[in-house]
């Protein structure tokens, strides 16, 4: 089986800045090329440092991330028993998941019966 990575790694947020998530996900792009031999042609890697521009791709807007994700479902070279990883180095957040709503169920209910939390990355934007 082959292996596929996404990578994401964000300092530069408009507020609270972070150091070191990029170095860290460089690392880590270094240690799949290396250590587990994933090719670079494999591996997807969205960085937000200071001086990336909005209009790259491979800037972390969620939409960016959104599209990358979409990409890995889409990929006819990846087949049945691949392993998919995915790496994410920045700001997250947890909310209940009362505060959660399936809105495409013609209920609209909640997730209110879930124990713990709802954990999210937050991209640059």
């Amino acid at each position: 089986s082959n292996f596929w990575a996404i990578i994401i790694g964000i300092d530069s947020y408009q507020t609270c800045l972070l150091r070191g998530c990029v170095s860290d996900t460089l690392l880590v792009e270094k240690y799949l090329k290396e250590e587990i031999g994933i090719p670079q042609d494999q591996i997807q890697r969205l960085l937000g440092s200071q001086g990336t521009s909005v209009d790259d791709s491979l800037f972390p807007s969620c939409t960016n991330i959104v599209n990358t994700l979409l990409a890995l479902v889409d990929n006819p070279q990846i087949k049945v028993g691949d392993n998919i990883i995915i790496y994410f180095s920045g700001h997250g957040l947890g909310y209940s998941p009362n505060d959660y709503h399936l809105s495409n169920t013609e209920d609209n209910h909640s997730l209110g019966g879930v124990d713990g939390s709802i954990e999210a990355i937050c991209p640059i934007d």
